[in-house]
């Protein structure tokens, strides 16, 4: 369990009132019954819950008191929430944590959310939010086409990189891939691993224009069908191949590949530095990682929410946090490269670029997701606007002799392009 608490009373709530239109504070005291590892464990849980919370529910304010004061501080907030009507007058565990009984109960600790204090999403309902996310792209890539006439005819890889963000998901779309096969110098002799490969166009235009073998890992089965389809259409499945999977789930073989790439991916996972061990063993001796992420110094609670309940990004890091986990994986001589000023600039262009496709977007995929899309890029380009998170690119390689280069890494040309000419207007990630 995330606590150890008493809740008393503040003031008596009516059993007659609305739940939604009361937000009731009680004085609490906690104590912390799990050590640092453990609580940044939990940490890395996801919810989607804030916004029900702060309108419909009731708010408990609790002040911190423990054993780990000197580790975390002299002070925390904390919201916890139960979904129950009436609520009851008080609750009180005497086993050290929330007694859940028929209610659902919601920990909100120093910024993070707990497991423990919360019941899981129902399959249900993370469906619908990785349809809102992921989804509704393979239907926006098979109309894209079909009003080209390509529904069902041979395609070149032109064809798909034409279709802008809706076959490159990650920032300046073959422009950052042609930064990226530049940095690594990637040729017909080279093993890829993509994380996150999404619907296959980055791997499929490095394949085309590098002639290397490409290894895509992606967690949603809809998009890897996509991508196997497409991949076989566009003639380069010789080259590239896709796998169904999450990185912290998959067996990677020891020195298989002499790079990794991973694009935008590494803030959504939910156990980073367990991954970048994998991709790090995964790389042969003098192997490169290339990745592009999104970093904050900003630990306020409000910007923590917007990048774990918005962008979905359960553990936020900094650049010198990112860099250290790395670090811990193995890698070594770990350098970055700012890319805030280009992907300032992206993300205020793709919002308003979608906002002005909101018809045809609504009628192809509906309001919800619209109103999905437009809520995410609203808050990710208010984050780069506000200061709030950075775009960085991290290079690094595995140790060992005889290791390939790593040219230009800490120089980007992508502040010198159009985000206009590049952006697809009802894009997607």
């Amino acid at each position: 369990m995330c606590f150890a608490f008493e809740v008393s009373l503040a003031r008596s709530i009516s059993s007659s009132c609305a739940f939604s239109d009361h937000r009731e504070a009680y004085s609490c005291h906690t104590s912390v019954a799990a050590n640092e590892s453990n609580r940044r464990k939990c940490a890395r849980a996801r919810t989607r819950t804030w916004d029900r919370l702060v309108n419909s529910e009731a708010l408990y304010q609790l002040s911190y008191s423990g054993p780990h004061q000197s580790s975390l501080g002299e002070s925390h907030m904390a919201f916890v929430s139960y979904s129950t009507t009436p609520p009851r007058q008080a609750i009180h565990s005497d086993e050290g944590g929330i007694t859940k009984s028929r209610e659902s109960y919601f920990g909100f600790y120093d910024g993070a959310w707990y497991p423990e204090c919360m019941e899981e999403p129902s399959e249900t309902a993370q469906d619908g939010q990785d349809n809102h996310m992921y989804s509704w792209r393979v239907a926006g890539v098979e109309a894209a086409l079909s009003e080209q006439g390509l529904s069902e005819e041979r395609l070149t890889v032109q064809d798909l990189t034409e279709l802008g963000h809706l076959d490159q998901y990650h920032y300046y779309g073959t422009d950052a891939c042609d930064e990226a096969i530049s940095v690594l110098g990637l040729d017909e002799s080279r093993q890829l691993l993509d994380i996150g490969s999404g619907i296959g166009g980055p791997a499929r235009y490095v394949a085309a224009e590098t002639g290397c073998q490409v290894h895509g890992i992606e967690i949603r089965p809809e998009l890897v069908a996509a991508a196997r389809d497409l991949t076989e259409r566009v003639g380069v499945a010789d080259r590239v191949r896709f796998t169904n999977s999450s990185i912290n789930d998959i067996s990677l073989q020891a020195n298989q590949y002499d790079n990794m790439i991973a694009w935008l991916v590494l803030l959504h996972l939910t156990d980073r530095p367990a991954a970048l061990t994998k991709c790090q063993s995964a790389l042969r001796p003098g192997g490169t990682a290339f990745i592009e992420a999104f970093v904050t110094d900003d630990s306020s609670t409000r910007n923590l929410r917007r990048l774990q309940d918005v962008v979905e990004a359960p553990e936020p890091v900094s650049e010198t946090e990112l860099r250290g986990e790395f670090r811990e994986a193995g890698f070594v001589d770990i350098a970055t490269c700012d890319l805030t000023e280009a992907w300032t600039r992206w993300t205020a262009v793709r919002f308003e670029q979608f906002q002005t496709r909101r018809h045809q977007f609504v009628d192809l995929h509906g309001r919800e997701i619209y109103d999905h899309r437009v809520e995410f890029y609203r808050t990710v380009r208010d984050l780069f606007a506000d200061g709030a998170v950075r775009g960085v690119r991290l290079t690094a390689r595995a140790p060992g002799p005889n290791p390939l280069p790593l040219s230009s890494r800490q120089q980007t040309t992508l502040s010198d392009r159009d985000p206009a000419a590049i952006l697809e207007p009802a894009d997607s990630d």
